[in-house]
């Protein structure tokens, strides 16, 4: 049974790794793509600079709540990961003291 519990539990810890790097490349994209917009803007005057910066604007703002959830999820996977782990590691002890008496 512990087996299988470690190999689920490896699972989980690598979903969790998996969400903060996919968070941290999408936040890598925002940040070239913020600097390639800021150059473009220099450029621009009137009503399409207007829209474009808020459409932008926009866009940042979901990409930073995606960046922010995906951080989130892989912190609580992990953080789930570890107390499985020690869960099991503690109930296999248990069944070891049992077995040795």
């Amino acid at each position: 049974m512990s087996g299988q519990i470690h190999g689920a539990v490896s699972g989980i810890a690598q979903t969790g790794t998996a969400a903060t790097n996919i968070a941290q490349s999408i936040d890598g994209h925002r940040q070239r793509a913020t600097a390639q917009a800021d150059a473009l803007s220099g450029a621009w005057e009137g009503q399409a600079k207007v829209s474009f910066d808020q459409a932008f604007d926009n866009w940042v703002t979901g990409v930073q709540r995606v960046v922010a959830s995906l951080t989130e999820l892989g912190e609580n996977v992990t953080f789930a990961s570890r107390t499985y782990e020690q869960q099991d590691q503690d109930s296999a002890s248990g069944f070891a003291g049992l077995t040795s008496h």
